[in-house]
């Protein structure tokens, strides 16, 4: 992984996760040595560069009931995009914002 990555030492965890239908997969990687000697720096979500990735979910309101029983809470509300999702954002430990995206049913839209 060395080579890959342009730095020595190298120690991860991964995971792939694998969308239910299996028709897409995501790599989640952690990095557990070198030491990252600055930090998570949160940046706002409008920064350049990969900043959210988006996760289709069932049962938000109890996902979130779950995630600030550990500690984590919205960036924002929760609100209703286009009469299609509810949707919000959560900051991961590393700064990385997940948005967490509940398809409403149809006729179901406030």
């Amino acid at each position: 992984m060395d080579k890959i990555n342009g730095l020595e030492g190298v120690r991860a965890e991964i995971v792939m996760v694998r969308a239910p239908d299996r028709s897409g997969k995501v790599e989640l990687v952690k990095y557990l040595s070198p030491p990252d000697t600055e930090g998570a720096q949160p940046a706002a979500a409008n920064r350049l560069g990969l900043r959210h990735i988006c996760i289709e979910v069932t049962g938000l309101d109890k996902l979130l009931d779950g995630l600030r029983a550990k500690g984590f809470d919205t960036v924002g509300e929760v609100c209703e995009v286009g009469s299609v999702y509810r949707d919000c954002y959560v900051r991961g430990p590393d700064g990385v914002i997940v948005e967490l995206a509940e398809r409403i049913p149809s006729g179901l839209a406030t």
